[in-house]
């Protein structure tokens, strides 16, 4: 792995920590949330399509039992409380959620859509 790359994901992970509530991605990211279900595993898809959530401004937010997690770190309790209050406010049978750069929810997805349709 080039020092470029580990330059990057470290700094990835430093910012992580400074993430208290969803609010701190605003005007900045998309957001993803992806509500986890046995069923379906997303991880393949999104790991595949990595390149295009980056160019998007893309943060993905995997919810499982109410603990959030990106890039597979678990995030601090407050910003998991704000991610599952902004969605659970929304009448929804689905379990993706897209909130845009202002912080809104954009829109919501059955669990079995194909990601590139978020594009």
């Amino acid at each position: 792995m080039s020092s470029k790359i580990i330059l990057i994901l470290m700094i990835n992970i430093m910012s992580l920590n400074n993430l208290n509530h969803i609010n701190d991605l605003k005007w900045t990211n998309r957001i993803l949330v992806i509500i986890n279900n046995e069923k379906f595993d997303f991880s393949k898809n999104i790991d595949s399509l990595r390149k295009e959530f980056d160019e998007r401004d893309f943060t993905i937010v995997n919810v499982i039992k109410r603990n959030t997690y990106i890039h597979k770190k678990k995030m601090s309790k407050r910003f998991s409380k704000s991610v599952v209050s902004k969605i659970k406010s929304i009448e929804s049978d689905n379990y993706i959620f897209l909130i845009g750069k202002d912080g809104q929810v954009k829109n919501s997805y059955p669990i079995d859509i194909k990601l590139e349709t978020i594009f």
